[in-house]
């Protein structure tokens, strides 16, 4: 995992603009953790090919995130 992105109302202001977060609220906190992770990635040389989850294992995950909501 390279980072991760958390809830956050302003992604659902900008989904209903039909526009990133970036284009949308580029001076926001957002933008700057969005900016962060695309340098991340971009810039990352680790490579993994990783493992699918299972079904259960992938329900199972749904849940606990559900949970925390």
């Amino acid at each position: 995992m390279i980072g991760a992105v958390p809830r956050d109302p302003t992604i659902a202001e900008c989904e209903v603009y039909a526009k990133t977060v970036i284009e949308h609220r580029p001076e926001s906190k957002m933008a700057d953790l969005f900016r962060g992770l695309a340098k991340r990635i971009y810039e990352n040389e680790e490579v993994v090919v990783p493992t699918p989850l299972s079904k259960r294992d992938l329900a199972e995950l749904a849940q606990k995130i559900s949970r925390k909501g």
